[in-house]
């Protein structure tokens, strides 16, 4: 059995193999997207810290606040509820929350993620559809 091509990739044409016209159309479409994307990302950013800043207004939560002991609930901002509602999950045992306190508190660092990308090659890659199935057999 003959190896299959990627379906669909067939037409795609390189864009240094476009025409220079091409390229700036296709480069000024991406800019309008990017910059949208980020103003879209900064409206909700904005939105959530004036948000996070408000007084608490929701029945429940300072109905919670009361129960926990907060001395005046109504002078409690939602980001101020957050933080204790973080506290009080790390309190009860929850490690991610315990992190996430101490990184706030910025007792720990944040953590950081090292990716490695190695070209670990599939062994089966370049076998037919029948050399595939004798192997499953054996």
């Amino acid at each position: 059995m003959e190896k299959t091509k990627n379906k669909g990739h067939d037409n795609l044409i390189p864009l240094n193999r476009k025409t220079k016209e091409e390229q700036r159309r296709i480069a000024s479409q991406g800019g309008k997207a990017s910059g949208e994307a980020r103003r879209a990302k900064k409206n909700v950013k904005e939105c959530l810290k004036l948000y996070s800043e408000m007084l608490v207004t929701s029945p429940e939560i300072k109905s919670a606040l009361k129960k926990s002991g907060v001395a005046d609930p109504d002078e409690m901002t939602y980001s101020m509820a957050m933080a204790l509602q973080f506290m009080t999950s790390a309190m009860r045992g929850n490690s991610q929350m315990a992190r996430l306190v101490m990184e706030l508190m910025g007792e720990v660092k944040q953590a950081q993620t090292n990716v490695t990308v190695t070209n670990n090659v599939n062994p089966y890659a370049n076998l037919t559809e029948d050399e595939l199935r004798k192997l499953a057999k054996d």
